[in-house]
């Protein structure tokens, strides 16, 4: 019996994947830590008048908020999740924030921050989760300030950039070898599309993860979870702090990890990446409730996947390519949401098809976008909220090139609001309004993908 122990203490009760090739080594290093956004500061993610100030702060009477009422509290622990992943002399720092999204500048101040450790703009991939439930005053975006997440403060924007930086630097102190294993499934239950083709599944429900084991102790540090989820799932006029939905995922998945691991083994840690989620959010009402249902159901979908079978071990392997593009000149599309809001007119048609009010100067007219290759797994950076058919225009232009594995990741390294296909734009629903760059900017970024994987080899 006490052999029996010693094994036990000695060789951890995991799944075993596939036996590890000689080529599959990595060096990972993950971690999480709370950002502790200050409690007062407003929101984001909503310009519903729930989230709103009767009157605008002009006596100062809240110190974050101007727009917006001030957050009340803390639901759950808002997050920077950071995984650290070397292999050949190349190397990717992987960021999930639990915010409405990360700006350019944030990105900016983070390679700042990690200049002792040589890091290239190319090697950050920072993703926003999406929660509207996040802090706001972090945008130096005048619109997007008046719009949902209230005037920027350079105090609270240091401090989530400190948090951010802190996190990746336990990330690079946690680093060990370790193995990497992708597995996905089909999730079923989960999300609905909120604005088009009622009644189908119009969305993508695959649910993507690279998962990292540790080579010294065999226990799973945690990973990447890619998915098209919203994160508004907490009620409008709650005014808590709350990872949403997205939180909800990583803590589902967390739990599977944890329970194939021995007592003794840290939480493992997994980083939310959203994918082609503009017209996708969960399934149901909102509220805590549906919520922890929904993030219930991926649990035990994921539980039912996390087979040894079902892990497949990734080759080493790990390139980037970040190029600059020219998305177009931004501007509100005043004729869309004008016909979106009842409000359209004859003399509109003379303002031509999308009837912009341009935005230079508030928007850029070029952004980057990074084209990311980890043991044979393609992501596609993409700045804001693509809607599910872009995402599945680029899924389709990958596989047709032999990437079977490939994932679409949203609100990444900036965010650029909504981006809609040339049919969706002219519906005229919320996120055709929202499309700064009409459907030309969207058409753009696929255009761009589609000549770089072209031109890779495999």
């Amino acid at each position: 019996m006490r052999a029996l122990f010693a094994l036990l203490i000695l060789f951890p009760l995991v799944p075993g994947p596939k036996a590890r090739g000689a080529d599959a080594g990595y060096r990972v290093g993950i971690s999480a830590i709370h950002a502790e956004p200050e409690i007062g500061i407003p929101l984001a993610g909503y310009g519903d008048e729930r989230r709103r100030l009767k009157n605008w702060d002009w006596s100062n009477q809240f110190p974050h908020s101007f727009f917006f009422k001030p957050s009340i509290g803390i639901r759950d622990p808002i997050r920077s999740k950071a995984m650290i992943v070397e292999t050949g002399g190349s190397r990717a720092i992987f960021v999930s924030l639990d915010v409405i999204g990360v700006t350019k500048s944030f990105v900016d101040e983070l390679v700042k921050g990690l200049r002792h450790h040589h890091v290239k703009p190319e090697e950050l991939i920072v993703t926003g989760t999406h929660t509207h439930s996040g802090p706001g005053t972090l945008s130096k975006n005048l619109a997007l300030n008046a719009i949902a997440v209230d005037l920027y403060q350079k105090r609270n924007f240091d401090a989530m950039v400190g948090k951010t930086l802190l996190g990746i630097e336990i990330a690079f102190q946690n680093r060990e070898d370790a193995d990497l294993y992708y597995t996905s499934f089909k999730a079923k239950d989960i999300q609905v599309n909120k604005f088009r083709r009622p009644g189908k599944d119009w969305f993508n429900n695959e649910a993507g993860f690279i998962l990292a084991r540790s080579r010294n102790t065999g226990a799973w540090m945690g990973g990447l979870l890619n998915f098209a989820m919203h994160g508004n799932a907490m009620l409008i006029d709650d005014l808590r702090y709350s990872a949403d939905m997205p939180g909800a995922l990583e803590r589902a998945a967390q739990k599977v990890l944890a329970n194939s691991n021995y007592a003794r083994c840290g939480e493992p840690v997994i980083l939310f990446m959203n994918g082609a989620e503009g017209d996708v959010r969960h399934k149901g009402d909102r509220g805590e409730a549906n919520m922890e249902a929904v993030a219930s159901r991926f649990e035990d979908q994921f539980q039912e996947q996390f087979k040894p079978e079902n892990l497949s071990l990734l080759p080493s392997g790990l390139s980037i390519n970040r190029q600059k593009i020219f998305l177009g000149v931004p501007g509100w599309p005043l004729k869309i949401c004008a016909k979106r809001d009842g409000f359209y007119k004859s003399w509109m048609e003379m303002l031509g098809r999308s009837g912009k009010i341009p935005m230079l100067g508030i928007f850029p007219t070029h952004t980057h976008l990074s084209l990311v290759k980890l043991g044979g797994v393609l992501m596609m950076s993409w700045p804001g909220e693509a809607s599910t058919s872009l995402g599945f225009e680029l899924n389709q232009i990958a596989r047709t090139h032999g990437f079977e594995r490939n994932w679409v990741l949203g609100l990444t390294n900036d965010y650029l609001t909504y981006f809609t296909t040339e049919h969706e734009f002219l519906e005229a629903t919320y996120d055709s309004c929202s499309s700064l760059y009409t459907d030309k900017g969207g058409a753009r970024i696929v255009k761009h993908y589609r000549y770089q994987i072209e031109s890779m080899k495999h």
